[in-house]
Parts: structure tokens; sequence; C-alpha cells
């Protein structure tokens, strides 16, 4: 006797991850590259901070990760940045994994 399994039950076919290759996206005229590894995170923004990132992802053709990414990214620059040219170039910010 064979039991019939259940929708949900059934094997899926194995299909090999998409190895997608990075697209470099210009913001402002800026370039940046998309990553090719995400992880995902669990982060909390007011609401009207979060309706704003929403309305200038959609207005530039971002997502709303994407947008939240290049922000980090930039700040991060920044900040290295200012700490060079307050400490004559000597940090390199190689201890925060971030490119100068």
């Amino acid at each position: 006797m064979t039991t019939r399994q259940h929708a949900s039950q059934k094997r899926k076919p194995q299909t090999k991850p998409v190895q997608k290759e990075p697209r470099s996206k210009l913001v402002d005229g800026l370039e940046y590259e998309a990553a090719r590894k995400c992880q995902k995170v669990a982060i909390s923004l007011e609401r009207k901070l979060l309706a704003r990132v929403d309305r200038y992802a959609d207005h530039h053709g971002l997502t709303r990760s994407g947008l939240l990414s290049i922000s980090v990214s930039m700040f991060i620059d920044e900040l290295l940045v200012r700490r060079q040219e307050r400490n004559g170039n000597e940090d390199r910010g190689s201890h925060y994994g971030v490119r100068d």
C-alpha cells in the first residue's frame, strides 16, 4: 500500500544558486557596486524615516536594501576620510573591513 505525499512534502528539484555578477549603480553621480553576497538583518527605524527611505529609493530606482547599503557605505567612507584628515592619513580603516 502506497501513501500519497502531501503537496508541501513533495521534493523540489535541486537548483544551483545563481551567481550574479555585481552591478554598478549610479546614485547622484556616484558609482557604487552592488554586493555579491548579502546578509539579512533586522533593524528598527522611525516610521517617518522609513517612509522617506522608501520614497527616495522608489524615485531613484533602488531597493530599500540597496539604498540603506549605499547610505551606510557612504557614511563609513565619510567618517574614514574625516579621520584620515585629522590623523594625517595614518589610519587606513583596515580594521573596519572597508575600503579607503
